[in-house]
């Protein structure tokens, strides 16, 4: 069953179900062997494509700032530990200072 949803004026104004047809169910997204699951419906591939964008994302933390320059110190996970990384002035891209196997937690 597929649920089919338009807008009128960018607001959405209804819903109503579309019956698939037999055997033409979407590709479902196959669940990790160590999860069982009960009454759980599959997941369409469609679904995990639309909305992995909004779900692959990277946190950062501020360890300091230089109010001279207005550059930032930023502890972010990189590989497999959370690494230090400068950030000059606002806007700029990030530059990795530690490379460290464990990770490295605060800075100044």
């Amino acid at each position: 069953m597929i649920v089919r949803r338009w807008a009128m004026g960018g607001m959405i104004t209804g819903a109503f179900l579309v019956a698939a047809p037999v055997g033409a169910e979407p590709p479902a997204v196959v669940p990790p062997a160590a999860l069982t699951l009960d009454r759980v419906p599959p997941v369409p591939t469609a679904l995990k494509a639309a909305t992995s964008a909004y779900l692959d994302y990277r946190t950062a933390a501020v360890e300091g700032w230089n109010p001279v320059t207005r550059g930032l110190l930023i502890a972010t996970p990189f590989g497999n530990s959370t690494q230090l990384h400068a950030v000059a002035m606002p806007g700029a891209e990030r530059t990795q200072l530690s490379f460290e196997d464990e990770p490295v937690t605060t800075g100044s």
